[in-house]
């Protein structure tokens, strides 16, 4: 499943479909389109939060260059390759990431992402933990 997503706006370029989301809930406000099932639905929105938890416990933390990198993945509509840049920049700037917001990125990372990608970015998840040592 390949979608885009902006501040407001989410879109299934595949199948053309597309809906708005309220960013402060995660929820569907607006179809633009029939035929989204439930679980693109969810699926974008647990990427959502994701993306809002890393904001809240990461963003600040990073330098100024790892955090303009990122903002130019929003602007690019590219919500995995902004996953992956945090994991990799909080790595390189000493940025714990918390324990259930890594758990919840390695949960969504292997529902449906671009295989090569899923791996790279399962790869800084691993790497998190074990300097945490959260994992064995």
């Amino acid at each position: 499943m390949q979608f885009t997503y902006t501040k407001f706006r989410l879109a299934f370029p595949v199948t053309g479909k597309g809906f708005y989301v309220n960013t402060q809930s995660g929820k569907t406000e607006k179809t633009l389109r029939t035929g989204i099932n439930e679980e693109e639905v969810s699926a974008m929105s647990n990427l959502i939060q994701i993306l809002k938890d890393y904001d809240t416990y990461v963003f600040s933390h990073l330098s100024d260059e790892a955090q303009s990198l990122i903002e130019s993945d929003r602007a690019e509509d590219d919500p995995w390759m902004e996953v992956d840049d945090f994991l990799q920049f909080a790595l390189l700037d000493s940025v714990e990431v918390p324990e259930k917001l890594l758990r919840d990125t390695e949960y969504e990372v292997n529902t449906a992402w671009d295989e090569e990608l899923q791996l790279r970015t399962l790869n800084w998840i691993q790497q998190h933990m074990e300097k945490h040592e959260w994992r064995t």
